[in-house]
């Protein structure tokens, strides 16, 4: 709000008075601030979208995207995605203005008998499944609340610690209703409300204009490291080397040695080739080990996002090197997976910020054909996810079109 006024702010940010501490920032409040910024998008990965903006997480079972009205089920039915149509409807500002007003409950206290009132069913709920907060265990008829409603900080309680130290009456307290949640499981005081907002102090910010998919955790932390380690364990379960160990440990701990080999030439194959006449730049890892994969029950690749996309390169010549031997372990739908992750990556490299529609359409061509190859794969439904996540529906959604 400072930087849209152009003015240095007159309180902390909890609307407190300033601190001895806080300095300099005393002495410049009210004073003019010589640049003016604004917000053009929000771009994080989608636990952070739900764990601070208060949206719903992925495994939500009725609206666990963002953007659109899809559920559980439906939200990987990819093949109807087209440039002319999706299979769900978009979310639209006054939806999630709506969805705040239908679960926000607005109560006038005029004395401390009624805090206490309050105070009694009051408790921190911190249960994996419970009410996400500081809520009420029990109805408060006196003030049409009911049990689940959870205190919500305001612009007059923004601390809801404060609670207890509430002397100003009389005093409005704002609750949430749980039990009406559906877009979102919060109100974000960032995204404006033209029934709330007074004139002036609105930032021009809402979810469906200024939130973005983020690529390095949705693509190369999500779909090329998912992808990558389930084909690196496939190549140790084929024993593409034909390691003559007797047990299984073994055969593991030689083939992740000859496959760490195996990536050393690679590197020395890309580090030879050009781009623009330029030697072409590549993110190495140090080494490759059994603990960065994790196990083969529980597989995690650890390495950073940079590495991801020479290690798809890699992971795809090995595909297609050691096809013979990996054709009864899904070989081939890996190869397709892996071609068409490939594709995409060129198309999002080649491309600014706004895609041609040609190269949209590619997208949505991929897309379609990937879904159902990816659909032949024994990695259950939560590998089908994390394969097609990114553009499924968000990125159709928001980052592509």
């Amino acid at each position: 709000m400072a930087l849209r006024t152009r003015t240095h702010p007159y309180e902390r940010h909890d609307r407190k008075a300033w601190k001895a501490s806080d300095g300099y920032r005393v002495e410049r409040a009210g004073k003019k601030i010589l640049a003016r910024a604004i917000v053009l998008y929000i771009k994080g990965d989608w636990a952070e979208y739900a764990h601070t903006f208060g949206f719903p997480t992925w495994a939500a079972k009725w609206f666990p995207c963002i953007f659109c009205n899809c559920n559980k089920l439906n939200m990987l039915a990819l093949q109807s995605v087209s440039m002319a149509s999706l299979p769900w409807d978009e979310h639209e500002p006054s939806d999630y203005y709506e969805a705040c007003r239908n679960c926000e409950v607005v109560v006038i206290v005029p004395d401390q008998r009624g805090i206490m009132d309050i105070r009694k069913e009051l408790e921190w709920d911190k249960r994996q499944n419970g009410f996400r907060g500081r809520a009420l265990m029990g109805d408060v008829p006196k003030y049409n609340l009911i049990k689940g409603d959870r205190l919500e900080p305001s612009k007059m309680l923004i601390d809801i610690t404060d609670f207890d130290n509430i002397s100003v009456f009389p005093t409005i307290l704002h609750f949430w209703r749980t039990t009406k949640e559906t877009i979102t499981l919060h109100r974000n005081p960032l995204f404006d409300d033209p029934d709330v907002d007074i004139e002036g102090e609105e930032l021009g910010i809402n979810p469906y204009t200024t939130m973005t998919v983020d690529p390095l955790h949705d693509i190369h932390l999500g779909v090329l490291a998912k992808f990558i380690v389930w084909c690196l364990w496939t190549f140790l379960i084929a024993d593409i080397y034909d390691v003559m160990k007797p047990t299984e440990d073994e055969r593991y701990r030689v083939g992740i040695q000859r496959l760490r080999a195996d990536l050393w030439q690679w590197y020395n194959v890309m580090r030879k080739q050009k781009k623009d006449g330029k030697p072409r730049h590549t993110s190495e890892l140090q080494t490759l080990t059994l603990k960065m994969i994790g196990t083969k029950a529980d597989p995690k690749l650890r390495a950073k996002a940079g590495q991801t996309k020479d290690l798809l390169g890699f992971v795809v010549h090995m595909l297609e090197t050691h096809m013979e031997k990996l054709k009864d372990h899904n070989g081939k739908d890996l190869l397709e997976a892996g071609k068409s992750i490939s594709i995409v990556m060129d198309i999002m490299n080649n491309h600014g910020r706004v895609l041609p529609h040609e190269a949209l359409q590619e997208l949505c061509n991929i897309l379609n054909a990937s879904a159902c190859s990816i659909d032949h794969l024994p990695i259950g439904s939560s590998c089908m996810g994390t394969l097609c996540y990114p553009y499924a529906p968000s990125v159709v959604c928001r980052h592509a079109f």
